[in-house]
Order: structure tokens, then C-alpha cells, then sequence
């Protein structure tokens, strides 16, 4: 299992053509990555900044998440919008996940 976070900032007039967008690609990773276990995305309360929290199967699905036609498309709209490049760090999980319904 590989998780990882990414944070970045957007400038203030890009904000809704960046969440949209942000729209878009959750559910394009959603439905055609059956390897990604989770991807959410959270605005956080400066209105500007974003966090998004993801979780792959392993190296080969987050390989094809990288390589998709829908993520080229976000960094497309989305890294001309920012104020600095999304800053990605790789986490470690330390509680268990809640049981799956």
C-alpha cells in the first residue's frame, strides 16, 4: 500500500475553475482506477489551498494513476492555477482502516 498527500495553493481567481477540475478528476480516478483504494480531495479554510489524500493497491496502480489521460489533464488546468507546484509527501499509516461495509 502506498499513501501519499499533496498540498497546494491556488491563486484566488482560479480557485473555481480549479475546483471544478478538482471535481472532474476525483471522479475520473474514481471510476476507471480500480487499483486506487482512496482519492479525496479537501479545501482547506484560507479558501485557496487544497489537500488531497491518496491511497494505491501498490507501485503498478499508482504507476497507471500517474500515466492516466485524466491526470495529464488535471496538471494541465490545474499547475498554471497554482501558486507554487502541488508539494507531494508520502505517508505511513498507523492506525488500521475501519472495516469495510
Amino acid at each position: 500500500m502506498i499513501a501519499k498527500l499533496a498540498r497546494f495553493t491556488v491563486r484566488p481567481e482560479e480557485v473555481e475553475t480549479c475546483t471544478a477540475a478538482i471535481e472532474r478528476f476525483v471522479m475520473a480516478v474514481r471510476a476507471q482506477e480500480p487499483g486506487t483504494r482512496l482519492y479525496t480531495s479537501y479545501r482547506l479554510p484560507d479558501g485557496v489551498s487544497f489537500v488531497h489524500v491518496m491511497e494505491f493497491a501498490d507501485a503498478d496502480a499508482e504507476a497507471l494513476h500517474r500515466q492516466s489521460a485524466h491526470v495529464r489533464e488535471f496538471v494541465e488546468v490545474l499547475y498554471p492555477r497554482c501558486v507554487t507546484p502541488p508539494e507531494f509527501t508520502e505517508m505511513r499509516r498507523v492506525a488500521p482502516p475501519p472495516p469495510s461495509a
